[in-house]
């Protein structure tokens, strides 16, 4: 009975959030002329603080570690993945427009909050456009926006982190920009340590569909997260993008705690 009413509150909260997201985003971007370049930093903004709502309202609380003075530069943002709620716990922690792929941006809801987010495409079956892809998010960065993205690619099952995809990369070469690693490690859910019977109710992958695995989420009491900024690796002139992928991969392996 309290499951059911839990769920039904976080739902309603939800959908307000959603809702006024919504209004304020869709009314700045016509006033900005709909152009998602020149309104992207308010929009950043504007998700960086819903998302401390959201995780609020979710009881979902964030470790992060060794932040520091990271703030006071812009960075290429590479991150294991896990979940949605990487993008939400990320925004909690540093600013930042994510990368995501060209079919998420057709997926109906989804689809729409990620265009109202600022957020850049890239069509991973189109490789003829890879390099004005490429070109976009060094642009983004070089005009003083962080810009996070998740090189394997996909969402996984917290069992081991895939082998980093290297294309994207290149722009952190192109904006001459440091590459700042991020380590997510969801740690308990309802104060049990998390694990391979409980951990499908915040891991997101594979075919799950995206409302049903919402409510598995809302049923949640409460979540314990850790976020891990990790050493930035600076451009050299030696570093190609390879190298880069496997510096990035190396520091977050070593950081990462597979579910077992």
């Amino acid at each position: 009975m309290f499951s059911i009413l839990r769920i039904i509150f976080k739902l309603f909260l939800f959908l307000i959030t959603i809702s006024i997201y919504f209004c304020i985003t869709i009314v700045y971007f016509t006033l900005s002329g709909c152009s998602i370049a020149k309104s992207r930093k308010f929009l950043i903004f504007i998700i960086s603080f819903l998302s401390n709502w959201f995780l609020f309202f979710l009881n979902i609380r964030v470790n992060i570690k060794n932040k520091n003075d990271k703030e006071t530069e812009h960075y290429l943002i590479v991150c294991n993945h896990l979940s949605y709620l990487d993008i939400i716990i990320i925004n909690k922690c540093i600013k930042s427009c994510f990368v995501t792929s060209l079919e998420i941006k057709k997926t109906p809801f989804l689809g729409w909050i990620c265009r109202l987010g600022g957020c850049l495409f890239v069509n991973r079956k189109n490789f003829h456009r890879l390099n004005e892809e490429i070109t976009s998010i060094s642009s983004v960065i070089k005009s003083g926006l962080n810009v996070t993205f998740f090189p394997e690619a996909t969402s996984t099952d917290g069992k081991e982190i895939r082998v980093f995809k290297k294309p994207l990369f290149q722009s952190a070469i192109l904006a001459q920009s440091p590459i700042l690693p991020l380590c997510i490690n969801y740690l308990k859910i309802n104060g049990e340590d998390i694990n391979i019977t409980n951990k499908d109710k915040i891991f997101w992958y594979g075919d799950m569909r995206f409302f049903s695995h919402l409510l598995k989420l809302f049923s949640c009491k409460s979540i314990l997260v850790e976020v891990k900024f990790l050493d930035r690796i600076d451009n050299r002139p030696e570093l190609t993008k390879a190298l880069l992928a496997e510096e990035s991969y190396k520091v977050i392996e070593e950081n990462f705690k597979p579910i077992t």
